[in-house]
């Protein structure tokens, strides 16, 4: 990694992009200012060359610094502008952050239900996406921010340990100090205060050794209060002034509050009241200033009592009112806020569960087919091998069996056939339904890809039928997957033939039309029952009539899972006895 002062104009341009957007993802939450000019300059140079995808990123890091800062409404601008083309563009990275920023920002204001909501939808984006690992950790850690906030602390530490259960060799040295603290933060509110120690202990030279200024004000912050809980009020003193030394250094002037107020709480324990009346009126000016009405609410108590002790009734009087007015603003807000938490049912606890799961079982599938499949291979092989030398001995043999023996290797052969095209297609199945198909959208010259399958098609079929095709409209170049593509013709046209075995030449045809693109496979043969092409596109499904017709049952479901990869729907229509026509639809 590249420090920024070692990021030079005489790059080359790209090269130089590059390494400011390796920068800004290293360094987003450790070194601000850097990181914002850097994101500017980069954006300069997208602007220049065009490239779209990487202004959206570093814009994102353009706005957390916003964030960071206290200018929630132009941070959360700049997301809401670049979350889909973020998610689009599979910079999951970028789109995880941005989330966290809108939830944070959303939830600083009150508004519980929009932050979790935020969240839920996120997963639901992320579901069944490859690359996605450190977006869900990050997604996790933020439930485990609100759900502490909420005072539920098991449900708080399910979401930190989850997130840290998925830890492997993380490079984002900032999500695993935050789990680290949140985890921690659990203990201390769990009264396992050794637990807590140990691991702001640890979090706190992990801070340290990766320059993570905030997380290692927090951790000095935190013993400090654990210091403060024990009595050891020196020891506390000491390490609350290492925490607000590191957060006034960085002008993190929230963070400035809260040491402000742990600082002036010793000094009232000590009784230096004046030394405490300083500090309390300085955090005060700056949660005015950023409008902080927790912070102000607790400071008002705070000076209410310090001038008690100085005799100053009136003005502590008026300092005592000003906290409970404060304090019953906030608690209409909480009271709200805990109302709507409980009237989301716990769906974003269960949309988290569920997504662990469905992507455990989705990879337990995918092992067990993949294992299963090539273990079925070797025994096929072995029989198919077997089959083989017995005709090849039969053969020496001149009696009239042989013909018989020619039939039963002959039967044997064909379900081994049939056993492997069976395993292929579970093996391609399994890939499917855990989420595993490249997707790969090209521009294609869809009459040309067409001719080509045709005639493939055309040159093996041993009745002499073909493949008619007529084109409608005006034809034009598209943007699909022609691997997709051509593995779902193939399959539709293969069945075409051969449930319409001595009937008319089935038939495709393409409608060039101005918003879409048609695509109509049809045959003159069999046709399906009406009762059962509901289930025309289930694993395994065949229809009745179709039974003595070789076929696994797998071919419509596959190419019903490839068409909608490829952003398009796939329909059938059929009469039985009359025939069949499946109908492929594509945005244009």
């Amino acid at each position: 990694m590249k420090e920024a002062e070692n990021i030079s104009g005489n790059e080359d341009d790209i090269q130089k992009l590059n390494d400011i957007i390796n920068f800004c993802r290293a360094n987003y939450n450790i070194t601000h200012n850097k990181t914002y000019d850097l994101a500017e300059s980069g954006i300069e140079i997208c602007e220049k060359l065009n490239l779209a995808a990487d202004k959206n990123i570093l814009k994102t890091y353009l706005a957390f610094f916003l964030w960071h800062n206290n200018e929630p409404q132009k941070a959360i601008s700049i997301i809401y502008s670049i979350s889909e083309k973020l998610l689009a563009n599979k910079n999951y990275l970028e789109f995880s952050l941005g989330v966290i920023i809108t939830s944070l920002i959303e939830w600083a204001k009150g508004n519980v239900e929009l932050a979790f909501n935020t969240i839920n939808q996120a997963f639901d984006e992320l579901k069944n996406k490859e690359n996605t690992k450190v977006a869900i950790i990050r997604l996790n850690w933020t439930l485990g921010v609100f759900y502490f906030d909420l005072d539920e602390i098991e449900d708080s530490f399910y979401h930190y340990q989850l997130s840290k259960n998925s830890l492997d060799h993380e490079s984002d040295f900032s999500v695993v100090a935050y789990i680290n603290i949140g985890l921690a933060s659990v203990y201390k509110k769990q009264q396992e205060l050794e637990k807590a120690a140990i691991l702001f202990e640890e979090t706190l030279l992990y801070s340290q050794t990766n320059n993570i200024w905030m997380v290692e004000a927090r951790a000095f912050h935190e013993l400090g209060m654990l210091e403060q809980i024990n009595k050891n009020y020196d020891k506390a003193y000491s390490l609350f002034s290492k925490s607000y030394e590191i957060r006034s250094e960085n002008n993190a002037m929230p963070a400035v509050v809260s040491s402000f107020i742990s600082l002036a709480q010793i000094d009232i324990v000590k009784k230096n009241f004046s030394e405490a009346e300083i500090k309390l009126l300085q955090a005060l000016e700056i949660s005015e200033e950023k409008n902080l009405k927790p912070k102000i609410s607790a400071l008002m108590l705070h000076l209410s009592g310090i001038r008690e002790q100085q005799c100053k009734y009136k003005e502590s009087l008026s300092d005592l009112k000003k906290h409970y007015a404060l304090e019953e603003e906030l608690k209409n807000i909480v009271k709200n806020n805990k109302n709507a938490y409980l009237q989301l049912n716990y769906k974003v606890q269960k949309a988290a569960i569920e997504l662990e799961r469905e992507k455990e079982i989705g990879l337990l599938k995918t092992s067990f087919v993949s294992t299963a499949s090539h273990q079925f291979r070797t025994p096929l092989a072995i029989i198919q091998s077997n089959a083989e030398l017995l005709l090849m001995l039969v053969g020496r043999i001149d009696n009239q069996e042989v013909e018989k023996y020619k039939k039963i290797t002959g039967r044997i052969t064909g379900e081994i056939a049939k056993m492997t095209e069976m395993m292929d297609d579970v093996l391609v199945l399994g890939k499917l339904t855990s989420g595993n198909v490249h997707y790969n959208p090209q521009e294609l010259d869809l009459v040309e890809f067409c001719k080509t399958i045709i005639n493939q098609f055309n040159l093996i079929q041993e009745d002499g039928r073909i493949l008619e095709f007529e084109i409608v409209g005006e034809p034009c170049n598209v943007t699909l997957d022609s691997k997709l593509l051509g593995h779902t013709l193939s399959n539709l046209i293969s069945n075409a033939f051969k449930y319409s075995v001595g009937q008319d030449n089935p038939e495709l045809t393409i409608f060039f039309k101005p918003k879409e693109l048609i695509m109509s496979i049809k045959d003159y043969g069999i046709g399906i029952p009406k009762k059962e092409t509901s289930n025309l596109f289930q694993p395994f499904f065949r229809a009745k009539n179709a039974m003595e017709i070789k076929g696994t049952g797998l071919g419509l479901s596959i190419a019903k899972e490839y068409i909608e990869i490829n952003k398009g729907q796939i329909s059938a229509k059929s009469i039985l006895g009359e025939g069949s026509c499946f109908e492929l639809k594509f945005k244009r």
